[in-house]
């Protein structure tokens, strides 16, 4: 009740003031959404002599205003511990009230109808064949600004390029030594329409800078190389990626990784296959990936959590199904086969190679 409060008082400020010049009123402007996850999840880690039962929860609430006719303001609060990959909030702590966190506030200007500009805390539109998460977990919202860019040809097929530039970690000069860590990221792509499919394809580099010899923000590195609690290397990530859609509802896709600051353990890739995107009740969907993502191919911090616990130096399977049991209601089971510490490096938690890392969620998701 006093999310939705805080959303609804923010979005009347927005809109007072143009309310006085404008017949149309503030709300009628606005819109809302939202939607709630229930999970249970069980994790089996091979380095532990028992398995672990959990129950989580997942709350989202979304508002959108448009401000000018060009111009959109996008407020969300959600679930969680702000933390940058998830928004997911267990359920335990002798039933104390759980957090509540700002995840999205941004403006989208739209100058031209094919391009589309985001500042503020912006969703992730950098593209991701069939929203694999290997460079970027789903839940992460990046800081900063983001240019969107695409041209359809006569023909229905297009091309399409997205750039950003977001505060990874802001440093205060007298306090804090070390320059600010930004990311840098450019994706240039195209589809390709076919009368009963579409063929997307296209390349993207991603850069972390000055990141070597900085302080890991939090307290796990999460795989990346690392002395003491400084990173040792850059992370400049380049992509190439590719997916094949039918129009049947078959997917198949690969991504490809390499951060070219270093010679080893560079490499991430994955490869995968989806049938079916359940959009009303009766629907269903299965999927099917594989992946390796080498210990320093990519900054963990910002991959899939939920994939060998969200760590780089780490491969495996994932299997998903979904079953779409009402038309804003979706049961979804999935399970993570995964190894970690696949270089056998080892860390003080791991010290034998190829650790076993098992992980099932049965998750009951309502949208409204």
């Amino acid at each position: 009740m006093r999310a939705a409060l805080l959303l609804f008082i923010t979005l009347q400020t927005v809109f007072s003031a143009a309310q006085a010049q404008d017949a149309v009123k503030w709300y009628d402007r606005v819109s809302f959404s939202g939607d709630m996850r229930l999970r249970h999840e069980y994790i089996d880690k091979d380095e532990k002599d028992n398995s672990n039962h959990r129950q989580r929860v997942r709350v989202r609430l979304k508002a959108e205003g448009q401000v000018e006719e060009n111009l959109k303001a996008v407020l969300q609060i959600a679930s969680g511990n702000s933390e940058a990959v998830s928004t997911n909030q267990t359920l335990d702590g002798g039933y104390n009230n759980k957090n509540v966190d700002i995840s999205l506030a941004y403006l989208m200007w739209t100058p031209i109808e094919s391009i589309d500009v985001l500042g503020g805390k912006v969703k992730n539109t950098l593209y991701s064949p069939g929203d694999s998460e290997l460079l970027f977990d789903a839940d992460l919202n990046p800081e900063g600004t983001t240019l969107n860019w695409r041209h359809k040809l006569e023909s229905g097929s297009s091309f399409f390029a997205n750039a950003g530039v977001y505060w990874y970690d802001e440093r205060d000069a007298e306090t804090t030594p070390g320059s600010d860590i930004h990311q840098y990221s450019a994706q240039l792509g195209m589809n390709l329409a076919f009368d009963e499919s579409q063929l997307t394809f296209g390349i993207g580099h991603h850069s972390f800078g000055p990141i070597a010899g900085d302080t890991v923000i939090g307290t796990n590195s999460v795989g990346n190389s690392i002395t003491a609690t400084v990173y040792d290397n850059r992370y400049e990530t380049s992509e190439a990626f590719i997916s094949y859609a039918l129009k049947s509802g078959l997917n198949v896709y690969a991504q490809y990784a390499q951060n070219g600051d270093v010679s080893d353990d560079n490499t991430a890739y994955i490869a995968g296959v989806i049938y079916g995107k359940p959009k009303v009740k009766g629907d269903w969907s299965l999927s099917y990936s594989y992946r390796l993502t080498e210990k320093d191919a990519l900054l963990g911090a910002l991959k899939d959590s939920d994939f060998a616990n969200g760590e780089t130096d780490s491969s495996g399977h994932k299997l998903s199904g979904r079953y779409q049991v009402g038309n804003s209601t979706i049961v979804a089971l999935t399970y993570f086969m995964n190894e970690r510490n696949i270089s056998g490096d080892g860390t003080a938690a791991l010290t034998e190679k190829g650790t076993a890392y098992d992980r099932a969620q049965l998750d009951l998701s309502a949208s409204f």
